[in-house]
């Protein structure tokens, strides 16, 4: 990308993050996850994902046209069996192991 006016690179996404957005969004990311963080480590975190996105923007400057984006980097295929029926377990085998009322797995209570 290419500024016309300037004929200077344009920002990237990395370049319009100031410190405070991006302390911003990793606190932003932290509650939405409810995983509490220090203050050393949302310092880690800011600086780790400054130097990451800092790492993308050397794809700024590299040219794609004529390139067919690539969603997924191999051919997808499917790798599962053929689902045919076959002989289960009995009522009783299935339950000889575990707790068992009237013909059911007992288990803790889930509600009240």
């Amino acid at each position: 990308m290419v500024d016309k006016d300037m004929n200077q690179p344009e920002k990237s996404t990395a370049d319009k993050l100031s410190p405070t957005t991006m302390r911003t969004a990793i606190v932003s990311a932290s509650r939405n996850s409810r995983i509490p963080l220090s203050d050393s480590e949302l310092n880690r975190f800011e600086k780790d994902a400054t130097e990451i996105l800092s790492a993308f923007r050397r794809l700024d400057v590299v040219s794609t046209e004529g390139v067919a984006p690539s969603f997924l980097p191999i051919p997808v295929r499917n790798i599962m069996r053929d689902d045919l029926p076959k002989d289960s377990l009995s009522q009783n085998s299935a339950l000889k192991n575990g707790e068992a009322e009237s013909g059911f797995f007992k288990g803790p209570r889930a509600i009240g």
